[in-house]
């Protein structure tokens, strides 16, 4: 292969977006407000709808950038099966037989259902949490 057909296209590293939910904390709700307070002109009389709607927009977003912290993608999965006693006491029982013996497939089997009725209580658990929204 050549440099030229080796060669990819940098990736542009994104900032984080500002933490929208940190505005519940009373001292970085109040530092927000006080940005937008010292940051505001009275220089309004002679705008448009747009222009002013346009300073609005960006006075929220340099006082968003300047007080609120970054979001963290921290996103835990909870592992349900790890959790579930019976799962774990199926796979301990299967350990303990031979592979392909009658016992083993019967507890594999049991082990794909527990598998199958977790996915389907996510699954519910998730349609139920949009179906509110």
């Amino acid at each position: 292969m050549t440099r030229k057909a080796r060669w990819r296209p940098r990736q542009i590293q994104k900032k984080p977006q500002p933490d929208i939910k940190a505005l519940q904390i009373p001292t970085i709700e109040k530092s927000f407000l006080e940005s937008i307070k010292n940051s505001n002109d009275n220089e309004a009389v002679n705008r448009s709808e747009a222009e002013t709607s346009e300073k609005i927009v960006n006075l929220l977003i340099t006082a968003g950038e300047a007080t609120l912290p970054r979001s963290t993608n921290k996103e835990s999965v909870n592992e349900i099966w790890k959790n579930d006693e019976e799962f774990n006491r199926l796979l301990n029982k299967r350990q303990k037989h031979i592979f392909g013996s009658n016992e083993y497939k019967l507890l594999t089997k049991k082990i794909k259902t527990r598998i199958k009725h977790h996915r389907n209580e996510k699954l519910k658990r998730e349609a139920d949490v949009s179906m509110k929204m």
